[in-house]
């Protein structure tokens, strides 16, 4: 009699498996049988296991495994969202990487702080910029005339020299930076020329609040400025010299001499 083993099968295009064919094994048959009759099983047994060996050779070998077949599953279900909608991917070469939103905003930011250093090197000074401890320190000559060039003031000295010894000359050297820079936020308020023609040279007179100590300039004299600081200013009073002076609401006080205006700036 015979027996059936299991089926051989075959891969199909959509993953399935198709039986092609049974797998028989001759088994014989529980009778006792002598002499001729035995020869005849055994030859049914044989010829039923070479038939097994041909059916087998003769299948297509390109079947997957089980195992490849799980993953590609796998893949097809990593593939869909959670929704259940398939998800294409698209090449590597095909995908478009954009700056982030906080990136473009923090390149506006750069931009406009650059601006602003633009602006400020060509004369547009805060008010603000004097107010402080930095008010106090004493800055180098050539760093003060590269400041009053940049906002535009001019400079001027008899000698033609920035000498601090040297009474003919105008110095800027060891100026107060809150001073300095209240001589240039007067030019920016006013929109009038401004021209140094004294700093902290020698020969002008001593005390706490002078040239030396760098809290006192003298500005030329125009039309602009002189106009500027009686419509602004509140008169004062009337220096023991003649001089006509005018303070402002930080107790600034602007001295009108014959040729010049004398600034203390606190």
């Amino acid at each position: 009699m015979m027996r059936i083993l299991g089926q051989t099968l075959t891969p199909h295009r959509d993953g399935r498996d198709i039986p092609v064919g049974l797998i028989l094994l001759a088994t014989p048959p529980r009778l006792r049988v002598t002499g001729e009759t035995e020869v005849q099983l055994r030859h049914t047994l044989w010829g039923a296991a070479g038939m097994t060996m041909i059916v087998l050779a003769t299948l297509p070998m390109n079947a997957r495994p089980a195992a490849a077949r799980q993953d590609t599953k796998q893949d097809t279900a990593a593939r869909q969202d959670a929704n259940g909608t398939p998800v294409r991917r698209a090449p590597a070469s095909s995908v478009q990487i954009r700056p982030p939103l906080q990136a473009l905003r923090t390149k506006g930011r750069a931009a406009a702080a650059l601006r602003s250093r633009i602006a400020a090197t060509k004369g547009k000074v805060r008010s603000t910029t004097w107010h402080g401890r930095a008010s106090g320190l004493r800055i180098s000559g050539n760093r003060a005339m590269r400041r009053i060039s940049r906002a535009g003031l001019g400079w001027q000295a008899t000698g033609r020299c920035t000498d601090q010894n040297r009474p003919y000359c105008t110095s800027l050297h060891s100026i107060r930076y809150g001073t300095l820079m209240k001589t240039i936020d007067l030019k920016r308020r006013s929109g009038c020329r401004i021209v140094i023609t004294g700093g902290t040279e020698t020969g002008h007179a001593h005390g706490v609040y002078s040239h030396g100590n760098g809290y006192k300039v003298d500005i030329k004299h125009n039309e602009c400025i002189d106009s500027y600081i009686t419509r602004k200013f509140r008169f004062y009073r009337t220096r023991g010299d003649g001089a006509a002076l005018y303070r402002n609401k930080e107790n600034d006080i602007y001295a009108r001499e014959p040729d010049h205006w004398d600034l203390l700036l606190h």
